[in-house]
């Protein structure tokens, strides 16, 4: 009996350590990004500096050991209880880290800044985090990875806010550089939300969960870097840049930017995040789930939503005043993929007593040649990612037959106009009811 059950534990301990290393396989980590190009120890003392003198007494310094990799990253100090919190982005750890209630232990040091060199204080528990398995950025609602420290840091604690992000507003954004060996400085940049992005048309306006911002960028120290408000409050973390890599783009060539990227980055805010009594805000925070399915139909209404009016109603119209010639102009719109054309068609025959008698009083059919304008809305992408109107106007040299004598005594006459090939025809123009008669 003994021996059966000797039998049995070997079994066991033998089919766990080959799902083990079957799962060392499959192990879905974060995006990649460039690590630092020679880390300092895990717990290697550091002198962390501010490069402005202003920078937030709650920021710290983060040396996290993963699977493979010593990520260095910025978090956010805060205090609940007299215990010490901090928050950072969820692609600064492993997958398979970020389950709460797991220790961190020997994973996570945190350094507060200091002048001189410093020991960082230990991790103890995961609280809570994003798992995000999707490794694309427009697909995560959230982005965060909040963990208990072994003892309180004798820092100021940060106030998290849910307040919302208005496009017209700046941000301050806290990044960290390495000055030399063992010693980093904490820097800012300022950086604007942008919304209704084809590179994440979740975040549509000031109350979505996750935001894009450009004139900014994380580096290889910088992810968890907090977005704080001109009230110095922080209202969400960055994740990682934006790039045809991560998005993933998946760009119609005739959406292709006409110019150079600006720099960008994926940020969380905690508009939804739940407050210290676990109360969610007042707004609504439920959402669909966010599938690639999801992610095109999105990207695609960007494009239909597209505000044509200025050109259709503004600069279309005062570019034909300029040929009235013969008629009163109107426009004839074709939705002709990828693109809507415009050409120019005969509303009516403009002032035609003014011009008409050249033609004698017996001439029929004449043909004038004169240039008309095309117009061709292209819809594009800008600098920012966002769907704008391309404005292409062009010229064609134009055949136009019409009969003047019925112009003159039937107050009308057909047209017919061949432009570069094209052949259209007009059973009945009439004269401009505004036009004096003989």
């Amino acid at each position: 009996m003994m021996k059966v059950l000797l039998v049995l534990i070997s079994l066991i301990l033998v089919s766990c350590g080959q799902e083990l290393d079957s799962s060392k396989a499959t192990i879905v980590t974060s995006p990649s990004r460039q690590g630092p190009e020679k880390p300092d120890d895990f717990t290697a003392e550091l002198a962390i500096g501010c490069e402005s003198g202003d920078c937030p007494d709650y920021l710290v310094k983060l040396n996290i050991r993963n699977q493979s990799s010593l990520e260095q990253c910025v978090g956010v100090h805060y205090k609940r209880n007299n215990n010490s919190y901090i928050v950072t982005s969820s692609q600064c750890v492993d997958q398979i880290y970020r389950f709460p209630d797991s220790s961190c232990q020997n994973r996570i040091q945190v350094y507060a800044q200091s002048s001189t060199p410093a020991e960082g204080i230990e991790c103890e528990t995961v609280v809570s985090a994003t798992l995000n398995r999707e490794n694309n950025p427009p697909l995560w609602s959230d982005d965060y990875f909040i963990f208990k420290l072994k003892s309180p840091l004798n820092i100021p604690s940060a106030t998290l806010s849910r307040n919302a992000l208005k496009s017209a507003d700046q941000f301050e954004i806290w990044k960290i550089k390495k000055n030399g060996s063992r010693s980093y400085s904490f820097y800012k940049e300022n950086c604007f939300p942008v919304y209704n992005s084809y590179a994440n048309p979740f975040a549509a306006n000031e109350n979505s969960r996750s935001v894009i911002f450009k004139n900014c960028n994380v580096d290889e120290y910088s992810v968890g870097a907090p977005i704080v408000s001109r009230f110095g409050r922080v209202v969400g973390l960055l994740s990682v840049n934006v790039s045809r890599d991560n998005v993933p783009l998946r760009i119609p060539e005739d959406l292709l930017p006409e110019t150079t990227l600006e720099k960008m980055v994926f940020g969380s805010t905690f508009r939804c995040r739940k407050n210290s009594k676990g109360q969610l805000p007042s707004l609504d925070c439920r959402e669909r789930k966010r599938t690639y399915g999801e992610l095109t139909r999105l990207r695609i209404q960007l494009k239909r939503n597209l505000d044509l009016s200025f050109y259709t109603e503004e600069v279309i119209p005062e570019e034909l005043l300029k040929y009235r010639s013969f008629f009163k102009w109107s426009v004839d719109y074709t939705d002709n993929e990828p693109s809507l054309q415009a050409r120019a068609i005969p509303e009516c025959f403009f002032k035609p007593f003014s011009w008409v008698g050249r033609y004698g009083r017996r001439a029929k059919w004449i043909k004038e040649i004169k240039t008309l304008p095309f117009f061709q809305i292209h819809a594009k992408l800008d600098s920012t990612m966002q769907v704008k109107p391309s404005f292409v106007q062009t010229y064609i040299e134009s055949e136009i037959f019409f009969n003047p004598k019925n112009v003159r005594k039937r107050g009308g006459s057909q047209v017919k106009i061949i432009s570069g090939g094209d052949s259209r025809s007009f059973k009945y123009i009439p004269n401009c009811p505004d036009d004096e008669s003989e």
